[in-house]
Formats: structure tokens, C-alpha cells, sequence
């Protein structure tokens, strides 16, 4: 839609500003019910917050043939009274009750909400003609409504949209509704409004009352924030339709979320100080207090707003303190001063707030408590007088500002003659140029002065020892410096140094070891005399020197290289053994040590040592060693020879054992056969015994076969024939052995054996015995259950087994046999049965 238009000849219409002009400029005979662009006039009653009496006026939805100045249609709505536009009220009430008595030349809207009238009579043509002036008013009107930036809108009773401004079109485009609204149903043309919107409609159509909603609106990849504000037309008592003005508030909303938070950080800023912040108007009543203000006084912020300081101070300094408001009101300066209230010191700054006039309205009121600030300042000037060390303060050209009484104890100078002067004036000449290098690089880098040291004139002419401790505080352009006297310590100093020089020198003198110093470039700067005993040369010799000098060629080369390394590492060492000649051509092996010499610049200077003569005890090494190496030889042949001896018993009490052993199984066979050849007796004749009897035959009947297998074994192992040797793979031997033994219901077996291990040549009846009884141990070792591993892995020319057990209540226990191969001697570890 686009701007409102009416009927202005064939063809087409005319701009109502355009219009506008030329109806204002026209000396034809045109009268108000000429105006043929103003369709409808309607009255629109004004809201709160700035909503003005205005009319509004549409282009109409449907146009007749072009007329002529005498009949026109002028549909107007009734409206009450129109507060501030008496004349506009007027024209809305005669045109309200104009005499529709024509043709039907213009078109007309019956299901308008709006009183229609078709054709204004004589008479009122008449009476526009003399009220020229409201008819420009009522066209200013309509122009000023349809450019305002509020969307507007009316639906009638149905909740059908009538009329609209283009802003209201706009909007809709906006939204991404087609502009064509008028004529259809609120919610088909305006399908952004939820279907509450109805019932808001409703409200206003059924009490007659405005109503005022505020609304967000997604829009694009923003929101938009709205003022709604929906206005009864009321027409001889009866609500006929509704009048919408949508705002667009949003630049609104944000200034005052933005207010918001602006107060709201003010509000903690001004209650986060640690001051009393109160703000008062001209009579001393408060207008705001922060919270810290309203609790020194044991009060809410919220109980002292509005009342006088008259009523929550003591009377003096309610008095004392409206004088200076109306000092500041006169002078309209700030004014500071200082006053004291149940033993606290507050200091107060006054500041004018002023008006739009530029008058001052209020005073803002800062009061800080500088008791403890005070209490530490007169502590500061008390430390300041009694200090027995020298305080001073100095401007940044280092001239003094302050001194204390204590200068004139140390030095001897009236205050008033150290006072402005430069503190130069008083260093030793000699000492000028390293205080103001020290001073110089202070300043530059910030740091504070810590302890430097300098001799400073006396009155008397005579100089003594200061240390300076001073810091330079940047903002205040003041140096504050704590100068302790130290010339009785500096004697002491001094003592003590040519004290401890004197002990070196005896130390050096009478030690065994020879002290040396070399510069950076490796050449003896000093010796003591101990080197005459050492190497047989005057230190006044090896002065001048380098230690590769007194060195043979190729110790010279060997210690050259190592002790370049060290110092380009510039690190110490300790304990470094080398060949040196001494002055009659006998080597001498010496074991030094040394450390570097730093200056406070970080470089090398040389290094600082001892060479210490080891030849005697590095001969005495040797000779020990020799002796040891002589001791380990005699252990070993001595272990040998008893390690023979114990095979030897070993063999005889093995010869004995076989024999004792051949004994055993010959006297056990017979038994044995006895009880077989009875248990087969018995077998026979009880063949239709039960199964238990059978089944304890059989038991004995194993047992007994059992037995005779060891009494077997017992007899092989009492000859001396060697055993039956054949290859054969441990992996078969350990599955043989878990066949016969086979392992309870509560042990889980767990074998472990790499898939290429080489055959073993063993007696095969002898390995399955060894593996079989640390089986059988393992089972019996664990009753409750538990695991049983076995494994094995090559181990140089050998396979090495291994068998251990995890019972649930004893800890892991092991046993193995290692088999060396053909020709060697087997070895066997293990635990013994039982344990």
C-alpha cells in the first residue's frame, strides 16, 4: 500500500499531499464536502504516554464514477469528545449527523463500523464552506497519520481489518504478509497474531475500555520489540470497532535494559566503596545513601532516604555540615574538611551537583574514615623522629626535603643545614661516581636500592660508613631512603678481613696439599710453597707457567683436552689424577681439584685449587689389589677343592643309598605280589559281590601296581646302569604326566610353552618321574583348589621346565628341572614333597 489516495477524476487519483497544495492554493467555489481525497474521517482517542487526538484516514476499498463538487461521500465516525481539538470534535460531530439524501452516485460500505453518509445536504455544504479552517486541520490530520511510523490499523465488530496507513502495510511486508489486510479477517490477514489476540479484541469491543500489550516479535535474525495499544470507537455509546497502534519499541526496550544495567553498575559501584557516599539536596534532606553510609549510622539505605541530617546527626555537626552545603551552594566549588564523631576522624568532600539551569540542586557528600590512616601516620612520624637510623626524603633533582633528628647524632649538620642541598655534596670524592651509577641505574630500571655502601662528610670534616636502603616512588617524584651508619662495623669488617687473610696465609703454609690459581688462560697466577715439596720448584718458578708445562707430552695432550672441556663449560671438578715431573725427572701423580673464578659480570677470571701429591697411595693401591686379587685366587682354588670333596661324599652316600635302596624293593616285591595275588583270590570268588566291594578291589588292586612301579624305580636307581636316553618333546612328556595324574576338580592347569622347542635327549621314564612328583606335590599342596602353571622356554643349549602352584591359601610356591642336552650334568630344583 502506499500512500492514501481518493477519487480525483477519470483515470486515476492524486497524492493527498498533492492534493493537499492545490485545494489550499484553488479559488474555485470548493467546500468542505468537496474534498473528494478524505473518504473517511475518523476519531481516534488519544493514549498515555504521548498517544495524541488524531484522525486517520484511509483510501477506500471500492470507488465510484468521477463526481463533481456537489456531491461527495463523507463517511465519518462518531466519536466522543476529543480532549485538546475542539475544532476537529466539531467537524466530527456535523459530519456524524449529516443528511444522507442522495443518489446513489458514490459507493458506499455498509458493513462499515463507520456512520456513512452518502451526500452532505445544502446546508452542510454551506456550513463547510464557512469552515474552511477545520477542513485544512482535518487534511493536516490525515496527512500526519498516514506518514506517522506507528502501524495502525481498525477492525470492526467482526474482527475484520477496514483501514489501515501505510506504515501499518509496511509492517505487514515486514512480516512477510501481503499488504492487501483490508476486507479480511483479523487472523487470515494478520496470520502473525497468536489466537489470544482475538480475545484481546473482544475485551476492548465488550467493555469499551483501551488496552495496552507489549509484544516480541521474531523478524529476520532479529526480534522486534512492540507497544500495542488497541482504542474503542465508540458511536452513540456503542462500541462499533477497534483502533490498533502498534509501536515499535524496540530502540525502547534496549535503552532501557541499557539504563537498567547502567543503573544497576552505578548502584554497585556506589555501594562497593568502602566510603560514605550520601547525596543531599540544598535543606540537607537525603536523597540517596549507600549502603555503608546508612551502616555506620546501624541503619537500611531505604530508613534514611528523605530524612534530614539534622535528624540523624549530633546537632554541632549537623550544623557544622549544612554550613559547608551552603558553602558549596555559594561558591559552587567542592570543599573539603575534616571532622571527628564517637572517636572517628572523617575526612569530607563536598561537590555541587547541578541543574539544567546550571544551579545547584544537590550535594554529594564523600566521607572517608581516616582514623587508622591518621593512627598510622602519626605512627610513621613517630618512627620517623625516634629512628636511631637516618631517614630522609629527596626530590627528583636529589636535593633532601626531610631529614630526621638522627642526622644530626650520625653526621653532626642542623636540620636546616642539610635541607636543600644536594646529597652529593656530602659523598667522599672518591665514592661520587659509583653513587651515581648506582643511582642512574635505579631510576632506569625502578628497583629499589637494597645496600649500597658509601662514605659521607662530617660536620667535623671527618668521613663515616653509610648504607643506603632508598626507593624512588615514580608518581610522587620523591625518593625515600633509610641511611644506616656502619663505620664501626666497617672497622670490624676490616679486622676481621686482614684476620682472616693472616689464618689463610697459615693455612696455605703448613697444609699438605699445594694451592694454585690460573687465569683464564690457564697460567699459574699463584702457588703456594707447599709446591717446593711437591714437584721441587719455587712458586716463584710455576709462576708464569701452565700446568701442561710440568706435564710429560702425552699427559699434557690427554689432561689439555679434558680440562678445555671443563672450562668451556665453566664447571668444576674434583679428584682429576694426573702425571706431573718433578725437578729432579721422577713422575709424581698428583689428584686435583678446582672451581672457577666468576666476576659479578658473569665472567670467567681463571680457576682456584689444590693438587694434592697421591703417588704413595696409589702405590699402596696397587699393592692392596695385588694382595686381593692373590686372597680371590687362593678362595677359588680352595672352593674347588672343597667342592670336589662334597661330590665325592656325595657319590659314596649315593653308592650307599642304592644299596639301601636294592634292599628295600627286594623285601617289598613279596608282600606285594601277596596282597595282588589276594586281591585276584578275591576277585575270582566274589565275582556277584556288590559294586562297592568291586570297586575297593580294584582301588588295592591300582595300588599295589603303583607300589611296584616304585619299588622298580628303586631298584634302577640302585644300579649303576646309565639310563634309557631318547629325544623327545617336553610338551609330550608334561601331556603324559597330566594323563596319569589327573589334576582334581577345583585346580585349573595353565601350560605355557613356545611352539619351536628343540627335542631334549632325557631318559624319558626318569623326566616323567620328576615332573610327575612335583605334580602330584601341587595337587596336594592345594586342597581347597587353585592353578597349576608349567611351562618352559629355551635358555641357551638347554630347555629349562618349570612347575609352580597358586593354591586359594597359601602363596605361590615353584619347582623345575633344567636338562642341559647330551653329555651334561642334569640339574634338578624344586620343593620337597610335603612342604
Amino acid at each position: 500500500m502506499g500512500e492514501t489516495t481518493g477519487s480525483a477524476g477519470q483515470g486515476g487519483g492524486t497524492a493527498v499531499r498533492t492534493g493537499y497544495d492545490k485545494l489550499l492554493s484553488d479559488s474555485q467555489r470548493w467546500n468542505y464536502a468537496e474534498i473528494s481525497d478524505l473518504d473517511h474521517i475518523g476519531a481516534i482517542e488519544g493514549g498515555v504516554d504521548g498517544f495524541a487526538a488524531m484522525i486517520f484516514c484511509s483510501q477506500s476499498s471500492t470507488r465510484g464514477p468521477v463526481v463533481g463538487p456537489d456531491r461527495k461521500d463523507m463517511r465519518v465516525a462518531k466519536k466522543d469528545p476529543i480532549p485538546g481539538c475542539a475544532a476537529l470534535q466539531r467537524l466530527v460531530d456535523e459530519c456524524s449527523t449529516a443528511d444522507p439524501g442522495h443518489g446513489n452516485d458514490v459507493s458506499t460500505h455498509e458493513e462499515s463500523p463507520l456512520c456513512l453518509v452518502d451526500e452532505c445536504s445544502a446546508s452542510d455544504r454551506a456550513h463547510c464552506r464557512n469552515d474552511r479552517p477545520q477542513k485544512e486541520s482535518a487534511l493536516e490530520w490525515a496527512i500526519a497519520i498516514d506518514s506517522m511510523d506507528d502501524a495502525i490499523h481498525i477492525v470492526d465488530s467482526d474482527l475484520r481489518v477496514v483501514r489501515c496507513n501505510t506504515a501499518f502495510a509496511q509492517w505487514c511486508l515486514k512480516l512477510g504478509v501481503p499488504a492487501e489486510v483490508v476486507g479480511r479477517g483479523l487472523l487470515d490477514a494478520l496470520p502473525f497474531l497468536p489466537p489470544s489476540a482475538c480475545d484481546e479484541y473482544r475485551y476492548v469491543l465488550d467493555t469499551g475500555r483501551t488496552l495496552v500489550t507489549k509484544e516480541t516479535m521474531r523478524v529476520g535474525a532479529g526480534d522486534i520489540a512492540t507497544e500495542t495499544r488497541k482504542i474503542p470507537i465508540v458511536r452513540e455509546g456503542v462500541v462499533s470497532g477497534v483502533v490498533t497502534v502498534i509501536r515499535d519499541i524496540t530502540q525502547l526496550r534496549r535503552a532501557e535494559e541499557a539504563l537498567r544495567k547502567s543503573e544497576a553498575t552505578a548502584r554497585a559501584i556506589f555501594n562497593a566503596t568502602t566510603d560514605t557516599v550520601v547525596l543531599v539536596d540544598r535543606e540537607g534532606n537525603i536523597l540517596a545513601v549507600n549502603e555503608v553510609g546508612a551502616g555506620r549510622l546501624a541503619k537500611r539505605p531505604h530508613e534514611l532516604v528523605g530524612a534530614n541530617i539534622h535528624d540523624i546527626l549530633p546537632p554541632g555537626i549537623a550544623t557544622r555540615r549544612m554550613e559547608k552545603c551552603d558553602e558549596v551552594v555559594q561558591s559552587r566549588k567542592h570543599v573539603r574538611f575534616e571532622d571527628e564523631r564517637a572517636g572517628r576522624i572523617v575526612d569530607n568532600s563536598l561537590y555541587p551537583v547541578f541543574d539544567a539551569a546550571g544551579d545547584v540542586c544537590a550535594i554529594a557528600v564523600y566521607g572517608r574514615d581516616i582514623t587508622e590512616e591518621r593512627k598510622a601516620q602519626e605512627a610513621l612520624e613517630r618512627i620517623f623522629f625516634l629512628s636511631v637510623d637516618m631517614i630522609c626524603v629527596l626530590d627528583t633533582d636529589g636535593n633532601f626535603r626531610r631529614v630526621n633528628p638522627a642526622f644530626t647524632r650520625v653526621l653532626g649538620y642542623e636540620n636546616k643545614e642539610v635541607t636543600g642541598r644536594h646529597f652529593l655534596d656530602f659523598v667522599h670524592p672518591d665514592d661520587v661516581q659509583a653513587t651515581v651509577r648506582e643511582v642512574e641505574q635505579r631510576l632506569s630500571d625502578g628497583s629499589p636500592t637494597t645496600h649500597f655502601d658509601n662514605r659521607c662528610r662530617c660536620r667535623d670534616g671527618s668521613y663515616r660508613w653509610l648504607e643506603w636502603a632508598a626507593t624512588y616512588i615514580r608518581e610522587e617524584g620523591l625518593t625515600y631512603a633509610v641511611v644506616r651508619d656502619i663505620t664501626d662495623r666497617e672497622d670490624e669488617e676490616r679486622k676481621a678481613l686482614e684476620e682472616s687473610r693472616e689464618r689463610f696465609r697459615s693455612i696455605v703454609e703448613s697444609t699438605s696439599d699445594w694451592i694454585w690459581e690460573v687465569d683464564a688462560n690457564g697460567v699459574y697466577t699463584y702457588a703456594s710453597p707447599k709446591v717446593r715439596d711437591i714437584l721441587g720448584y719455587d712458586p716463584e718458578e710455576v709462576i708464569g707457567k701452565t700446568p701442561f708445562d710440568l706435564m710429560p707430552p702425552d699427559e699434557s695432550e690427554r689432561i689439555g683436552t679434558e680440562f678445555r672441556a671443563i672450562v668451556q663449560a665453566r664447571r668444576a671438578f674434583e679428584r682429576l689424577e694426573n702425571c706431573n715431573l718433578h725437578r729432579d725427572g721422577r713422575l709424581v701423580l698428583l689428584e686435583t681439584s678446582g672451581v672457577p673464578i666468576i666476576d659479578k659480570d658473569g665472567n670467567l677470571l681463571g680457576y682456584r685449587g689444590i693438587g694434592r701429591d697421591v703417588t704413595e697411595r696409589k702405590q699402596a693401591e696397587e699393592l692392596r689389589n695385588y694382595s686381593e686379587q692373590l686372597e680371590k685366587m687362593v678362595d677359588l682354588r680352595t672352593r674347588e677343592l672343597r667342592d670336589a670333596q662334597d661330590a665325592l661324599v656325595r657319590k659314596e652316600k649315593l653308592a650307599v643309598l642304592g644299596q639301601l635302596a636294592g634292599g628295600v624293593g627286594h623285601e617289598l616285591r613279596n608282600p606285594l605280589g601277596v596282597i595282588s595275588n589276594a586281591v585276584y583270590y578275591l576277585e575270582t570268588k566274589l565275582s556277584d559281590a556288590d559294586r562297592a566291594i568291586k570297586k575297593h578291589l580294584a582301588l588295592i588292586a591300582s595300588e599295589v601296581q603303583h607300589s611296584e612301579e616304585i619299588v622298580s624305580d628303586l631298584l634302577e636307581f640302585s644300579r649303576t646302569k646309565p639310563g634309557k636316553k631318547e629325544e623327545i618333546a617336553i610338551s609330550v612328556l608334561v601331556a603324559q604326566v597330566l594323563e596319569r595324574y589327573t589334576p582334581p576338580q577345583k585346580v585349573k592347569v595353565t601350560i605355557t610353552m613356545a611352539s619351536d622347542l628343540p627335542l631334549v635327549f632325557v631318559d624319558s621314564q626318569q623326566t616323567r618321574q620328576v615332573i610327575g612328583n612335583l605334580v602330584t606335590n601341587a595337587y596336594e599342596a592345594m586342597p581347597d583348589g587353585g592353578e597349576l602353571f608349567i611351562s618352559a622356554h629355551a635358555e641357551d643349549s638347554a630347555v629349562r621346565t618349570s612347575v609352580h602352584h597358586q593354591g586359594e591359601r597359601d602363596r605361590p610356591r615353584a619347582g623345575g628341572f633344567k636338562n642341559p642336552g647330551p653329555g651334561q650334568r642334569r640339574e634338578y630344583y624344586g620343593r620337597e614333597r610335603g612342604r
